[in-house]
């Protein structure tokens, strides 16, 4: 068991999202991760301003218009680590804390308690050997597209 827990506002953000898998997932890592963690404003459920607007700042390749993000279906969640009381992006802390999150949902899967496989967007763009992976801070539900559509977006 962590020393940790979610703040009310991390709480409040994951619990907006439709998908059950990940909010219990994520809910589950915070008690056994070795770094804190937590979820940014804008690292939940989106409609297509909010991500047009990180779209426009350069935050996001996908402007919500045109190319819809899985925030705007409420199957993703972005985090950040949290060292020292600040706010980390560090590679190795953001690494640590998504690979304990897939393992937890790893686990749940196995344990028949979730059944959604997650997909972590620091592997995005794996090509070969290369790593490419640009998207440190997004975990996804993995969703068809036909389900996706099916759901509809914000």
């Amino acid at each position: 068991m962590s020393k940790f827990e979610l703040s009310n506002r991390s709480k409040s953000i994951i619990d907006s999202i439709k998908d059950e898998d990940l909010k219990l997932v994520f809910h589950t890592a915070i008690t056994v991760t070795p770094i804190d963690f937590g979820v940014p404003y804008t690292g939940g459920l989106r409609n297509w301003v909010m991500q047009n607007d990180l779209y426009t700042r350069g935050k996001t390749p996908v402007d919500g218009i045109d190319r819809i993000s899985n925030h705007q279906y409420g199957v993703a969640l972005d985090y950040y680590a949290y060292i020292g009381g600040r706010t980390s992006y560090n590679k190795i802390h953001m690494a640590i804390v998504g690979s304990c999150i897939l393992t937890v949902g790893n686990m749940l899967r196995a344990e028949g308690k979730i059944k959604r496989e997650l997909r972590w967007g620091a592997t995005f763009g794996r090509k070969g050997r290369t790593f490419q992976g640009y998207d440190f801070p997004h975990i996804e539900a993995v969703y068809t597209y036909d389900e996706l559509q099916n759901m509809g977006a914000l």
